[in-house]
This record gives C-alpha cells, structure tokens and sequence, in this order.
C-alpha cells in the first residue's frame, strides 16, 4: 500500500534552483500522513492535474 507524504521546500531556493538548472534542494520537512487507499484512474488524472499546472508556472 502506498504512503500518502508530504513534502515542504523553501520556495525561495527551490525557485533558484530551477532557474539555474540545478536539482530540487532537500525538502525541510517530510510528513508520512499514513496509508493511501487510491483509485488508479484517479491517481492518473491528478498526476495529469499536476504536470499541466507546473507547465504552465514553467517549473517543468
């Protein structure tokens, strides 16, 4: 069964990062919120979501 986390960055260095072209800093801090019972469909359209969304900010 998958983990549900959650992950915090500092915006400010992540941002630099990425413009730079450098790796995502380490995240300051990781929450496991436990086990995550998940609809496979759904998991793909919120994975989609995801990726239109940070294209769109240009983070990708």
């Amino acid at each position: 069964m998958p983990k549900l986390i959650r992950f915090s960055y500092n915006r400010q260095a992540t941002e630099e990062a990425l413009r730079e072209g450098l790796p995502l800093p380490e995240p300051e801090h990781v929450e496991v919120l436990g086990d995550a019972e998940y609809d496979e469909h759904a998991l793909y359209e919120v994975a989609g979501i995801f990726y239109r969304k940070m294209k769109e900010l240009n983070l990708f």
